[in-house]
């Protein structure tokens, strides 16, 4: 499905009139995008993917630094020539936007959630209290969905909040309040933030035998407490506070991830990350990381985020 320029919707020309005077390229871009393209892929798969690909080949051309820093990381961390890193950063731009119109069918498609999983064969058995992991990558809001609603986890997701201290342009933060809105609402688990008093609310339920989830991958310029790691021959430095709540609480961090598959979202699990003595398991960190990395490169988002390690 091609969309051409005498093909745009009413509410996708009457958006970009009022917003080409008032900004940038990139202003207008998000505008439309979220605005009136977004809400477009409520009413089929097949808009999905014509979303997905369009989003990707935008925002590939709108922001040449970002592309450029993503695409030497991948050709350093892989050892891929130039013409495998970009199509692979293309594709992490597509998986970004498909995560959007996937929650967006969803949104309008509520019949659909018990279908929209394809399990994995390393489904593992309901444990004890966990902080359940998962990267900037597939359709992570979509792996704490299927653990909530569908493997009935007792779980909620401790995330940054949407306020005007998480820059992100306005469009997506309006349709950011609207995913939130829904996942809270389908799950009956309102979000905890990343405050002292929600991550001290995180830590009583994980005390009584409740669970959390996390993303793992947070760069660790944007937090006061970081951890260094060494993936694929190169220091960097994300958020340390899941992994030094697991130590403290002696208890697992279990990696997933959700991918789109054919229609559905497949379930991949990791390896626990055990929690040590006196320390954190970065060498443990390290190999799941890696190891997701490795085999979901054009799934990952945050290739040109992470900050680099002295």
């Amino acid at each position: 499905m091609r969309i051409l320029p005498d093909q745009r919707t009413p509410a996708a020309s009457s958006t970009l009139a009022k917003t080409v005077a008032r900004g940038s390229w990139r202003e207008v871009w998000e505008s439309v995008r979220y605005g009136a393209l977004l809400p477009w892929t409520a009413r089929s798969r097949l808009a999905g993917v014509a979303y997905s690909r369009l989003c990707g080949s935008v925002a590939y051309r709108l922001d040449a630094q970002r592309r450029e820093t993503a695409v030497g990381r991948i050709e350093r961390w892989l050892g891929v020539d130039e013409d495998r890193a970009r199509a692979i950063f293309r594709s992490t731009l597509r998986s970004e936007a498909r995560e959007e119109s996937d929650v967006s069918w969803l949104m309008n498609h509520p019949a659909e959630l018990a279908r929209a999983f394809r399990l994995g064969t390393d489904e593992p058995a309901d444990e004890g209290p966990a902080i359940w992991a998962t990267l900037h990558l597939g359709s992570p809001n979509l792996a704490f969905v299927y653990l909530r609603c569908l493997r009935g986890r007792d779980l909620h997701i401790v995330a940054r909040p949407l306020d005007d201290t998480n820059p992100m342009p306005e469009a997506k933060r309006v349709w950011g309040h609207r995913k939130v809105a829904w996942i809270e609402n389908v799950t009956g688990a309102p979000f905890l933030g990343t405050s002292a008093e929600a991550i001290s609310v995180a830590r009583s339920r994980l005390l009584k035998g409740a669970s959390i989830f996390a993303l793992i991958d947070v760069p660790g310029d944007i937090v006061s407490r970081s951890i260094t790691l060494e993936l694929f021959g190169e220091r960097v430095r994300i958020a340390a506070g899941v992994f030094v709540l697991s130590s403290m609480l002696s208890v697992p961090v279990r990696p997933i991830v959700a991918i789109p598959r054919g229609g559905q979202i497949e379930l991949r699990y990791g390896r626990a990350i055990e929690p040590i003595k006196n320390g954190l398991p970065t060498e443990a960190i390290e190999s799941e990381i890696t190891t997701i990395l490795r085999d979901l490169p054009g799934e990952w988002w945050l290739w040109p985020y992470l900050p680099v390690a002295p």
